[in-house]
């Protein structure tokens, strides 16, 4: 039997400071994490053989993993199941209302409202693949690891997930003996008070141009606070909404053997007409971005009769 990462969350554990978020220690079953554990995969069937670097992110992809006879039973029917038309329900039964109220154009955009999205597994590739624009959500699920620790470092600072993304979380699977410090989660709000979180007001899809944060992929220590610590350990999880508040990142780690373990899941829209919840980064031009949605939509409607007069 699997057991989804959201069944013991209830709507009063929805934090909504520094952005809409949950923390749920023992997430799943104590026998059922226990035998997720003790299967996880190997560092090199999930990073490839070989010596890595220092402290770098790998992962392998739902797409790669429920159909591998290599991965246990049970960790592909887990992944199976949080890529699944019915873990993306149990999401919009949590988070719905909360979602509506952050992006109120999200019907208008999508022509659809949330509760008529279609899902479909995120393939690799991101927004450089096709498959990924056929559904209205593309769900993922991911073993992650960090590869072990030479330097003291951090595998990630402070920062915002790309606009395309509606949610994220994180499931830690810390191997016992792990005596390390560090690699725990961090959330992050601008000090600046006139950038705090507001639950009450809609998402600006153009934030950076009325604000002085040009770039939230990579955001200065001193330009944020810490709101909360996440310690890294077994069976905790983090699960939270996207928002250009969304601010995050990972305590340095201190020099270990032992790689850093857990699963991370993702929902994006890539089809969307502005190709996400909001922007960031400089974009393409915009007949680039136009010509392109135009044509893998004229594919998705004609087939290859498209392909075949666009050569």
């Amino acid at each position: 039997m699997v057991h989804s990462i959201l069944e013991r969350v209830r709507p009063e554990d929805i934090r909504m400071d520094p952005f809409p978020h949950v923390i749920v220690r023992d997430a799943v079953p104590r026998d059922y994490y226990e035998h997720l554990a003790a299967t996880y995969p190997s560092l090199e069937q999930v990073a490839g053989p070989g010596e890595l670097p220092s402290n770098k992110a790998y992962r392998l992809s739902a797409a790669d993993v429920v159909e591998n006879p290599a991965i246990d039973p049970a960790w592909r029917e887990f992944f199976a199941y949080h890529c699944s038309p019915e873990f993306f329900a149990e999401f919009r039964a949590m988070w719905g209302a909360i979602v509506d109220r952050l992006y109120p154009n999200l019907e208008k955009d999508f022509g659809k409202p949330l509760s008529q999205f279609r899902t479909e597994t995120r393939q690799p590739g991101a927004h450089n693949r096709d498959d990924n624009y056929r559904a209205d959500i593309t769900l993922d699920c991911q073993f992650a690891m960090n590869s072990p620790v030479r330097t003291v470092s951090s595998v990630r600072g402070p920062h915002v997930d790309r606009g395309l993304k509606l949610y994220a979380a994180t499931f830690y699977f810390r191997p016992p003996g792990d005596d390390s410090e560090g690699g725990d989660l961090e959330l992050y709000r601008f000090k600046d008070p006139r950038y705090h979180f507001d639950p009450n007001r809609p998402m600006d899809y153009y934030f950076v141009r009325n604000s002085p944060y040009p770039d939230l992929d990579v955001i200065p220590a001193d330009q944020v606070e810490c709101v909360d610590r996440i310690r890294y350990d077994a069976n905790v999880l983090v699960f939270w909404i996207n928002t250009p508040f969304s601010i995050h990142g990972v305590t340095p780690r201190g020099i270990t053997n032992v790689p850093r373990r857990y699963i991370n899941f993702v929902g994006e829209c890539f089809a969307g007409p502005r190709h996400g919840f909001f922007v960031y980064r400089p974009e393409k031009p915009l007949w680039k971005r136009a010509y392109k949605r135009t044509k893998r939509t004229a594919q998705r409607l004609f087939g290859s009769r498209v392909a075949s007069s666009s050569r």
